[in-house]
């Protein structure tokens, strides 16, 4: 089967079919390129329905969420890429000792791990991608990426709960990670390339920090971790926490159920500004936790307040409903600079006030966030409410930025093929290329 992906020119290529009433004309393309004469049917829409975020295009609708609640991809024609069998993602998924995997799955059922931190679940779904999913093949020859199926950072909070402390729970978590790579060195693929591609999954906020640094750096070689940090400075004991090179990023986890997407242009939209952070406790001094960005950001509030703008203590549920009211949600660094703040702001439609400096987020050559967020730089806190009151009285602007938001919306939803599911594959086929 081929899946078609045409850049450029004045029409786009939906990949999704749309709605009936968002529908334009069918059309039969000759495509010699393909390497024979292949036709597809193609759904065409003009261009100026679409709105683009750098390599994607969705196509704008004027009809309510729920109806354009399916994201239609468009593409701007510039070149032809053909994915062909040849070329399809193909993943061997490695069988384990069953203390690997199976047990560390029964023991986190069993212990409903931080019960409620549903974001940290970007590790089961992408266990259930692999393991079940159209990607998986059984011959290892015929692979082109390998998937480790364990479970560090789970191991890691379950052996926590049976130790007395953090150090000891790290280290054991080692060993386990340590286990699982002996194991696939072992077998013929992993020296073909030195590891690089074999991939694990870490949602630990640390990632490679928290696991590998336990290890030699001769037995990860240059294994690829597919994680939410994208700290480009961040390192532990000389190890960088996140390798660009080599690591695929995604967002924190947000299902629908827990977060459901809300309608960008509500009119509920009643609070100009919402920060909704804690400032104080045990860990809120240490720079690695929030910069040192969150009281700033309380002095900020206080000495140069914005009409409409609310701070607040709430838990995450009410959050989530305040959010749905706000139009610019302030995403301050927690423990490391990416939250599951600035996720939970793009799914109710707030446009999310970052404080990013070298840090890279989840595919970032195929999505321009910049077109969807307001990022200021760490020394320019204080220009803060300037910024925000100007793009609130430029009602062109603010809405540019509320129409990428919309766009990003269903662009990363976790339950659709189109979504994050698409995104990753184009990731991991476009580090395939390199390999």
């Amino acid at each position: 089967m081929l899946r078609l992906t045409l850049l450029g020119s004045n029409h786009c290529l939906c990949l999704q079919a749309a709605p009936a009433e968002n529908a334009a004309e069918t059309r039969r393309v000759h495509t010699p390129a393909a390497g024979g004469n292949v036709r597809t049917a193609l759904q065409w829409t003009r261009r100026e329905q679409c709105s683009k975020v750098t390599g994607h295009v969705a196509c704008a609708t004027q009809h309510t969420m729920q109806q354009s609640i399916l994201l239609i991809r468009c593409i701007c024609l510039v070149q032809l890429v053909l994915v062909t069998a040849q070329q399809a993602l193909r993943v061997y998924v490695y069988e384990l000792p069953r203390n690997l995997t199976q047990n560390v799955l029964a023991a986190h059922y069993q212990q409903q791990w931080l019960s409620g931190a549903y974001e940290y679940e970007a590790d089961l779904w992408i266990y259930d991608k692999m393991v079940n999913g159209p990607w998986r093949v059984k011959d290892p020859a015929a692979a082109n990426l390998f998937y480790i199926p364990v479970l560090p950072t789970r191991f890691l909070h379950q052996s926590l709960s049976a130790t007395t402390g953090w150090q000891e729970a790290l280290q054991l978590s080692g060993q386990y990670l340590q286990e699982a790579l002996e194991h696939v060195q072992i077998q013929p693929f992993w020296s073909r390339n030195n590891g690089r591609d074999h991939f694990v999954t870490m949602t630990a906020d640390s990632a490679r920090c928290t696991h590998l640094r336990w290890l030699p750096r001769s037995l990860w070689g240059e294994l690829s971790v597919i994680m939410h940090l994208g700290d480009l400075v961040m390192r532990e004991e000389g190890i960088p926490c996140f390798d660009p090179d080599v690591d695929v990023l995604l967002p924190a986890y947000n299902p629908l159920e827990q977060e459901p997407l809300a309608d960008v242009y509500s009119q509920e939209r009643n609070v100009t500004v919402l920060y909704r952070f804690g400032v104080s406790g045990p860990t809120a001094s240490h720079p690695y936790h929030t910069r040192l960005i969150r009281p700033e950001l309380r002095k900020h509030f206080e000495a140069s307040p914005l009409p409409g703008a609310d701070w607040s203590a709430s838990s995450i549920s009410d959050t989530l409903v305040d959010m749905a009211h706000s139009i610019f949600c302030v995403c301050p660094p927690g423990v490391v600079a990416h939250t599951s703040r600035f996720w939970r702001a793009l799914r109710r439609g707030c446009i999310p006030v970052t404080f990013f400096r070298a840090y890279q987020l989840p595919f970032s050559d195929m999505i321009d966030y910049s077109s969807a967020t307001v990022n200021i730089q760490p020394d320019n806190i204080h220009t803060l409410h300037i910024v925000l009151a100007g793009i609130l009285h430029d009602k062109d602007r603010l809405h540019a930025l509320q129409q990428q938001v919309q766009i990003l919306q269903q662009m990363l939803v976790w339950e659709y093929e189109s979504g994050i599911s698409q995104l990753l594959q184009d990731e991991l086929l476009k580090r395939i290329s390199v390999l």
